[in-house]
């Protein structure tokens, strides 16, 4: 696992370099500890990993992966509900993040269904 000072605020700059990418099953325990990050010391309950699974697999996940083994930001959009969470590490949170994210979020809402989370490659 990544120390928690993998990513530090520095890394927002080099954020706008990197490639969102569909989001897969092996990504559920990354996203499960970025949004732990995110609610950390706001009071809201820590989302377990099944809840996330089961979230998912009613949409499509992306995922923006800055070092190996870690999410720096997560979607999830559904067929018709869209944009069903956004998480985003407090670290490397920009307004210029946050609108990227969203805007992969709703070309892929328009652009096909989302079928759900996506096992990784290989896996069967």
């Amino acid at each position: 696992m990544t120390s928690p000072r993998a990513l530090h605020q520095s890394d927002s700059n080099r954020v706008t370099d990197t490639r969102i990418r569909s989001g897969s099953h092996d990504d559920i325990p990354a996203i499960a500890r970025l949004i732990h990050r995110a609610n950390a010391g706001h009071g809201i309950p820590h989302i377990g990993e099944q809840e996330l699974e089961a979230v998912a697999e009613q949409g499509q996940l992306i995922v923006l992966q800055l070092v190996p083994g870690e999410v720096a930001a997560a979607a999830c959009i559904a067929t018709g509900r869209g944009l069903v969470f956004l998480v985003i590490d407090p670290r490397v949170a920009s307004s210029q993040l946050e609108h990227r994210m969203i805007g992969v979020a709703d070309a892929l809402y328009d652009s096909e269904p989302c079928r759900g989370v996506r096992s990784a490659p290989g896996a069967r």
